[in-house]
This record gives structure tokens, sequence and C-alpha cells, in this order.
């Protein structure tokens, strides 16, 4: 069983997001959040496997870097969940030490697709293109 948490702002994506997880991974525990400071508590407190983490998320940047949030959880895989479906914000999860990258552009077909394959040891990137 893996155990994630979702850290999103948006409520609306975070529902339909939490819903397609939950469709294609029944058995992951799935722990929300919408603010950094509960982030980082609950990464201080729990291993997670895996967290979706809104780069939009209000205050992350102001109190951590992303290169800091994965050298503090070595064996936590952090997937970047943002609007843009630009190189620039891409190569700079990668370059960040984040598993991967989510648009929310992208159609529900394309995260139930990524969903499929995400617990993989991989570098995966889901654009808004399908």
């Amino acid at each position: 069983m893996m155990r994630i948490l979702i850290a999103e702002k948006n409520r609306a994506f975070r529902a339909g997001f939490v819903e397609l997880v939950t469709d294609c991974h029944p058995a992951w525990q799935i722990e929300e959040t919408v603010d950094v400071v509960d982030l980082l508590a609950r990464l201080g407190c729990a291993h997670f496997d895996l967290v979706f983490l809104d780069l939009q998320l209000p205050g992350l940047h102001a109190y951590v870097t992303l290169g800091t949030l994965r050298g503090d959880h070595p064996h936590t895989k952090f997937i970047g969940v943002g609007d843009a479906d630009d190189r620039a914000t891409i190569s700079r999860c990668c370059q960040d030490g984040l598993g991967g990258y989510i648009s929310r552009n992208a159609t529900g077909i394309n995260l139930l697709r990524t969903l499929r394959v995400i617990a993989t040891p991989d570098l995966f990137i889901s654009s808004g293109s399908s």
C-alpha cells in the first residue's frame, strides 16, 4: 500500500484528482493539504511514498525550496503539479529533484494513464496535450 499526500490549493482540481487516484489505486492511503505549513508538519510526522505538490502552493517558496524539500525527504517521490506546460517549468522540476510533473491542463484520460505508471521509479511528464 502506498501512502500519498496531495498538496494542492485548487479545491476543484484536488477533489477530482483524489477521485481519479482512488479509482485507479483504491488501496492507496490518501491525505490532502492546502498549505505549506501543514505540508511540512505532515512530512515531519509521517512517511509518505508520494507527494503531489502544487508548485504554486501558498508560501511554498517562502518557507522552503523544492530542492531542500526533496533533500529532507529522500525516500519520498515528489511530483510537481502546475498550470504551465512550458519546458522551463518542467526542466526546473527535474533539476530540483522532483520525480515528474503533471499539468492541471491534462485531460482526464492523460491523468489516468499517468496514474497507471506513477508508482514506477522512472521520471515522467504529463502535459496538457493528449
